[in-house]
């Protein structure tokens, strides 16, 4: 088991934080978004939006929904026979994620340039997943481009066929091995290990099976090696089908040079209720911890264990009265 944590001091409710920031030069720059965000809020076709931060605007295949394919704001519960889903809620109070759906032979494709540069060796790219049924040798997945928007690599779940996630590379197509299905979603984390591999985890959320690591070489293109941007796609999952099982969703979308596991704000509110922000690291178990110093300390478990989702999240101490000095920290485990 691994583990990392943050600590932050609060003492008579003054708080005091000390933040470390490092930026690559050449690189791309460190970017987060969602569904739940309030660009997307008006719902539908999401062609040319761009919510979140440091991303480029949505680029969608197709640009309005048609009979066969399209893309929309939606809630992933809907697909696979009824699923957990990736969704994140919006301050409308909806479950979103972005949807899409192709069947009849067509494909959805959804294109997010990184700005700044390319992804440099160490930064990571990551994104929930939660494919609905897969027809037979159609597929649902992510795929890391250059510039010119040709695929360096590219994860799909494949169906009918397991193991069902597969990768494609240098060194041409494979499957994952103990990759079973599962409807209640993914994560994704793929990692620029040099200038032409990467390594990559896949996650599922429902612990269907273990996280799978794998690695390789990005496919040589006449447009380079550099990952410029990712593309979603949808590539016919329905085939002869129609309706919601069918449908693909993503959400959370990172760009990060090292873990994204940080404390950001405590709040002592008014001493009976201290709250700890974090940024959550996806698929791990969550813990806040409390001591009154750091001589000897005693780290003492508080209130419930929460497993992250990639994005900002919030434990609270609920009894800190009385207590002139109080040290937090928050662990995160596999």
């Amino acid at each position: 088991m691994t583990k990392a944590h943050r600590k932050l001091f609060v003492k008579c409710a003054a708080i005091v934080i000390i933040l470390a920031i490092s930026r690559l030069s050449y690189a791309a720059n460190p970017a987060i978004d969602s569904a739940a965000d309030s660009a997307y809020l008006g719902g539908g076709n999401f062609n040319g939006l761009n919510g979140g931060t440091n991303f480029g605007p949505w680029q969608l295949s197709p640009t309005a929904f048609t009979p066969s394919n399209g893309w929309y704001i939606g809630s992933s519960t809907t697909n696979g026979g009824g699923s957990a889903g990736i969704d994140t809620i919006a301050t409308n109070g909806l479950r979103t994620s972005w949807g899409g759906y192709a069947n009849s032979g067509a494909t959805s494709t959804a294109v997010r340039a990184f700005t700044g540069s390319f992804l440099d060796i160490g930064q990571t790219f990551r994104i929930d997943i939660d494919n609905g049924y897969v027809e037979s040798n159609q597929s649902i997945g992510v795929a890391l481009q250059n510039f010119s928007g040709q695929t360096l690599v590219q994860v799909a779940v494949v169906g009918y066929s397991a193991p069902y996630a597969h990768v494609i590379d240098q060194d041409g197509e494979r499957s994952l091995s103990n990759s079973v299905y599962t409807p209640n979603g993914l994560y994704l984390e793929i990692t620029a290990s040099s200038n032409d591999t990467y390594s990559a985890r896949l996650t599922p959320y429902d612990g269907s099976y273990p996280p799978i690591t794998f690695a390789g070489t990005l496919t040589m293109q006449p447009g380079g090696q550099g990952i410029y941007q990712v593309m979603l796609f949808l590539d016919n999952p329905a085939a002869a089908n129609q309706g919601p099982n069918w449908d693909g969703f993503f959400n959370n979308m990172q760009v990060f040079t090292q873990s994204p596991f940080q404390v950001t704000a405590v709040n002592a509110g008014n001493a009976t209720n201290a709250t700890v922000s974090f940024m959550s690291v996806p698929g791990a178990l969550h813990s806040l911890q409390g001591c009154t110093n750091l001589v000897n300390p005693v780290w003492s478990p508080i209130g419930t264990n929460v497993i992250g989702t990639g994005g900002p999240m919030q434990l609270k101490d609920p009894s800190p009265t009385g207590r002139t000095q109080r040290f937090y920290r928050v662990d995160a485990a596999y």
